[in-house]
């Protein structure tokens, strides 16, 4: 990582990368993307084969497929990519732990993310959270390429959080509010770039206005000496993988606390009619139903995350 690199990380929160991956590599991915999907169509609660022969067609209400990580090789090895790993022994250390990878598919007309900080649902002890977002399309803003806030990761202030009540812009999770968003900049990338990004930092996207997908995968890390109460706040989350160094907590050994699963979308273009809330939890919910018969303490896993989630006052 060159010296300006490093210093726009530290004064912006961000860094992109160019051209991080050949353009033979992003093709591989792309072409495995639907391969993963029809290999796991009774793990992920796809249709079957008799009712949906084209495993394309298995992409048109997926937004995001959650651990990826765990259905294929490919995405598996792909979070110890050596492109990726000598820039976070800069921006982490030497001793680096994966916990959760993203594969976006976003068809037209599908949602963005809105305005959140990774550190909010995901507490790093020593706010080390570093996300890896790839482009497999170009990203641009007509397609909901990702946006930013400069230097909003400095202060370490987690700002509060809300129901947006905008289906027809963003996906079901809450937005975070309280800032200047006019300090806001787009990040456009062409295919094969990747952003790393600050766990603090301000950043969110848009719908895809485009007539094709804007496909992305995305990886998060942190420093191995980090405790990580996440999923459940038990002290520290052990569904994790060392990609640099020794992990110092191997001792405890590694535990199955998350599932694959779908972010999906009801009706490609529109709103779902139900709600943003109640939808959101339906289909974590309806994950959970769909992993009974294969793998029935990951199913109670799923449960019992949606139940966490879900507000009081529901």
């Amino acid at each position: 990582m060159t010296p300006d690199a490093l210093a726009q990380f530290e004064r912006d929160g961000y860094v992109v990368f160019p051209e991080l991956f050949a353009p033979a590599e992003i093709v591989i991915i792309r072409d495995a993307i639907p391969r993963v999907l029809d290999e796991n169509r009774s793990i992920l609660g796809l249709p079957g084969p008799e009712r949906v022969r084209d495993s394309n067609r298995l992409l048109d209400q997926v937004l995001c497929v959650h651990h990826v990580h765990k259905i294929s090789e490919i995405f598996r090895s792909l979070a110890e990519h050596p492109s990726i790993l000598r820039h976070l022994v800069e921006l982490v250390g030497p001793q680096v732990k994966c916990l959760q990878s993203q594969l976006f598919v976003k068809p037209p007309g599908f949602p963005g993310n809105p305005w959140h900080q990774d550190e909010g649902p995901i507490p790093t002890r020593d706010r080390s959270l570093v996300a890896v977002w790839i482009a497999l399309d170009d990203a641009t803003a007509e397609n909901g390429c990702l946006k930013v806030v400069p230097g909003s990761h400095r202060s370490g202030y987690l700002y509060p959080v809300r129901e947006h009540h905008r289906p027809d812009e963003y996906d079901f999770t809450t937005e975070s509010y309280g800032f200047d968003e006019e300090r806001a900049r787009t990040v456009e990338m062409a295919a094969g770039s990747a952003i790393f990004f600050h766990g603090y930092l301000l950043h969110g996207s848009s719908r895809n206005e485009s007539l094709g997908k804007r496909r992305a995968l995305t990886y998060h890390y942190m420093n191995s000496f980090s405790l990580l109460p996440w999923q459940g706040g038990r002290g520290d989350y052990r569904d994790v993988f060392p990609v640099l160094g020794a992990d110092p907590y191997e001792w405890k050994g590694y535990e199955e606390q998350s599932v694959p699963h779908l972010r999906m979308w009801p009706d490609p273009g529109r709103a779902p009619g139900v709600g943003a809330l109640p939808y959101a939890l339906r289909t974590k919910i309806t994950a959970a139903v769909r992993l009974w018969g294969h793998d029935e303490r990951a199913a109670l896993r799923q449960l019992r995350e949606a139940l966490r989630e879900t507000p009081d006052d529901l």
